[in-house]
């Protein structure tokens, strides 16, 4: 028997070890102190409005997180003449008991998030199937265990991403995803990203 994967997720991830997460850490706190920031997913944490891509201060970081998008164009068969790039992205501060809750980003192909600071017990990020009822009768009887010896990419219900200070993650933006309560008295601190299609040489 041939046994083929379908409707296939992903997630990629990366570490950036040329960026300076003390700076970013100073720049994303400062600007908590002067913008009262938005409500979206946050539960208990701040979030920022959309930063500017000009921000002098993500230079660096813009220019990594767009080179880490380039193995995604083959990925997903991005013609040649597009390419995957930041649409938007933002700051999320969690303090402790903060969290994030179950969610999706409309509008985007692929997201992600880049983390400046993440303390031990601080809330991992969490990814959810997208099939709500998957492989539900291997788990009926008493849940994940009870027929299975370990969960697979095709019966996990939760993918729980484990990370560090400088993890760069990217996810398909259709991934409903949240983020664990901060159960830290530190601080994590992260950016978070949604991609866009376009042209790769935009003046031809």
């Amino acid at each position: 028997m041939k046994i083929d994967a379908i409707f296939s997720n992903f997630v990629g991830g990366n570490v950036l070890k040329t960026i300076n997460n003390d700076a970013l850490e100073t720049f994303i706190l400062d600007l908590e102190k002067k913008d009262k920031g938005r409500i979206i997913s946050n539960y208990g944490g701040w979030q920022s409005n959309d930063l500017s891509l000009q921000e002098n201060s993500l230079k660096d970081l813009i220019v990594e997180i767009e080179k880490n998008l380039v193995p995604f164009d083959e990925v997903l068969c991005v013609r040649k003449e597009f390419k995957l790039a930041i649409g938007n992205l933002w700051a999320n501060v969690n303090g402790l008991g903060a969290m994030n809750l179950p969610h999706i980003h409309y509008g985007s192909v692929l997201s992600g998030v880049y983390y400046v600071t993440l303390p031990d017990k601080s809330g991992r990020l969490k990814l959810m199937n997208p099939n709500p009822f998957n492989f539900s009768a291997l788990q009926s009887l008493g849940g994940i265990g009870m027929f299975t010896e370990k969960p697979t990419s095709f019966t996990t219900e939760h993918l729980e991403l484990l990370a560090a200070p400088g993890a760069l993650l990217i996810f398909p933006s259709h991934l409903c995803h949240y983020v664990l309560p901060n159960l830290s008295k530190e601080k994590r601190i992260a950016f978070s990203f949604n991609t866009k299609i376009e042209k790769r040489y935009p003046h031809n």
